[in-house]
């Protein structure tokens, strides 16, 4: 038995050794059903996405070789970048000339714009209208307090205990009295005769805009880093605001968008006045120039130094004359820069403004109004100063000095009543009803607030009535000056008053509605015309603006500095630590201002 064992695994282990011998052995394992049902779906899934595209690799030019520095490639950038841009100016240029050319070829075809000689004829140009005599008006005044005031005006036949000096009543009703800012109010500014929008701005650098009709609130216009130092309408449809971060902007009413920031000045701005025609600006501030600006372009013109920081500037009714305010001075000029006119005093002058009207024989006189520190307002008959300039000027041919060149202011009349300094001055043509009430009367009234608290109105038909065209000295001027007392005045209760608008007010209450609609629409409407007749537009500018050219060039012929202001616009440059010596001044104004203010 043990050897047939021992042969049995022997021969077993022959047969082991024979299956060995075969190769290397391995162990299979089975994929389970889960496992393969996953890896068909990865498959499948694998399967049903496109091919990925192989990326190209950039090549560089040989003559563009890489930059070796980030220096060098962000100055390629910015040379690309500007071949870009001046590409794209070319070729808009391009096609700008070829409208123009369209246009021109059209309105010659039509008879449009062109004279039988070929030539285009600009269109006249258009001042914008003077407001028209109402019975009632609305006073709006501003203040240090914050406080908004807001006055109904309405005009009334004098009754018979009143002055003889006085031919008509005004009753003040207060409307409104809040707080329309979180600091004090430096100007308000409403959009014209019989218009709805109000603007206010102060220190809180925010120019809120206000519906007068519905007394409410529309909105807030940003743009501006400094305090709000002017605003003003250049029309119905474009308020202007300057500030003191050396920034004026232009904005649309019809959906108050901001259309343009114009640039140039150095420092604050402290005054803008827009021309009658609505086409152009001045401007002036702390950078002691004055600056003109064309609206339509949106682009400064021109400067010229006059060596003194202008507190105010001024146009007069017709846009041929406008005023400087700087302190204590008050100098009118023609719009070729020639002094015409000066008036000096012993302390400041608060402000000044221009009216026009019309005398007992017929004839349009230019007036003049000065508000002075004493709490008197005086008044100059602009015209007949400049009658008495050309009859100075034939005795007294053979004077060479300066001050014998300008006209004498005549002071025709006098506003007395106010205690303290006048701030602000607001002129208005009213229509006076008859006492049975059949027939009415055109005669103007004055509006004036004071440091003093006080806002007064006052009757100016008398110092009107007494306008002459008899050639008179100055010593008959002087003796004949009209003094006239207010008739009527509203208490503020000592407020400190800043600024003041003065708006009237046609029609009924019920009518605001038509009158937003119709206001709405007409300037709705003056877009749409602007669009479909841009060639004459384009015509005209190019007239006034070679108008313009040839009153600098007698400018600069009598020997003023005149700087060149084209690609100011572009200039980003910020005045950052000029802005913080503003806000020290600015500062250092209003604790002045209040002192003075208190009464004495």
């Amino acid at each position: 038995m043990p050897a047939q064992k021992r042969a049995r695994s022997n021969d077993a282990g022959a047969g082991s050794s024979q299956r060995n011998t075969g190769g290397p052995s391995a162990t299979v394992y089975r994929k389970s059903a889960k496992k393969q049902r996953s890896d068909q779906q990865q498959e499948a899934a694998a399967a049903s996405k496109p091919a990925k595209k192989p990326v190209p690799q950039r090549t560089r030019p040989k003559d563009d070789p890489k930059p070796k520095t980030k220096h060098e490639f962000i100055q390629a950038k910015k040379a690309a970048a500007l071949k870009e841009k001046e590409e794209a100016a070319a070729a808009r240029r391009a096609e700008e000339a070829a409208e123009k050319q369209l246009r021109k070829k059209q309105a010659q075809q039509k008879g449009k714009g062109v004279s039988s000689k070929g030539a285009p004829q600009p269109p006249p140009t258009i001042l914008i209208k003077p407001p028209q005599p109402t019975s009632s008006f609305k006073i709006v005044a501003g203040s240090y307090e914050r406080l908004l005031y807001g006055l109904e005006a309405t005009v009334e036949p004098a009754s018979s205990s009143t002055s003889t000096s006085t031919a008509f009543a005004v009753s003040l009703k207060p409307i409104f009295t809040f707080p329309a800012h979180i600091s004090s109010i430096r100007t308000v500014a409403t959009a014209g005769a019989d218009s709805k929008w109000l603007a206010t701005g102060g220190t809180d650098e925010i120019v809120k805009v206000w519906d007068l009709r519905k007394q409410r609130e529309v909105g807030q216009l940003t743009g501006h880093e400094g305090t709000i130092t002017s605003l003003v309408f250049a029309s119905r449809t474009y308020l202007l605001t300057t500030s003191a971060d050396a920034h004026m902007n232009l904005y649309r009413t019809r959906d108050w968008a901001l259309l343009r920031t114009l640039k140039g000045h150095i420092g604050r701005i402290n005054s803008a006045a827009p021309h009658p025609t609505g086409r152009l600006a001045l401007s002036v501030g702390s950078d002691r120039t004055i600056r003109m600006w064309d609206l339509m372009r949106g682009q400064a013109a021109a400067s010229t130094r006059i060596g003194i920081e202008a507190d105010l500037v001024r146009w007069d009714t017709e846009g041929s004359r406008f005023v400087v305010l700087a302190y204590r001075q008050a100098m009118v000029f023609r719009t070729d820069m020639t002094k015409v006119a000066e008036l000096e005093e012993k302390k400041r002058i608060g402000d000044v403004c221009f009216f026009r009207v019309t005398d007992a024989e017929g004839r349009e006189r230019e007036l003049f109004f000065a508000g002075l520190e004493d709490g008197i307002v005086k008044v100059f008959d602009l015209d007949a100063s400049v009658a008495d300039e050309a009859t100075a000027s034939n005795d007294d041919s053979d004077s060479d000095s300066d001050s014998d060149d300008l006209a004498p202011l005549v002071e025709v009349g006098r506003l007395v009543g106010h205690q303290n300094r006048v701030r602000s001055v607001a002129v208005l043509p009213v229509s006076v009803p008859s006492r049975k009430g059949k027939s009415t009367q055109t005669s103007y009234v004055a509006t004036t607030i004071s440091s003093d608290g006080l806002i007064r109105t006052f009757d100016l038909g008398a110092i009107v009535g007494s306008l002459s065209s008899t050639q008179r000295t100055l010593a008959q001027y002087a003796a004949h000056v009209v003094s006239v007392e207010s008739n009527a005045q509203f208490d503020t209760k000592g407020t400190r008053l800043t600024c003041l608008t003065a708006v009237g007010v046609a029609g009924s209450v019920s009518g605001g509605a038509e009158q937003d609609e119709a206001e709405d629409a007409d300037v709705i409407g003056s877009d749409d015309e602007d669009e479909s007749e841009s060639e004459v537009d384009v015509e005209a500018e190019d007239a006034e603006l070679k108008a313009l050219e040839r009153a600098l060039k007698d400018a600069q012929a009598k020997g003023l500095d005149l700087e060149d202001l084209e690609g100011l616009l572009d200039s980003d440059d910020d005045d950052d630590e000029e802005d913080d010596d503003d806000e020290v001044v600015e500062d250092e104004d209003e604790d002045e201002d209040e002192d003075e203010g208190e009464l004495e």
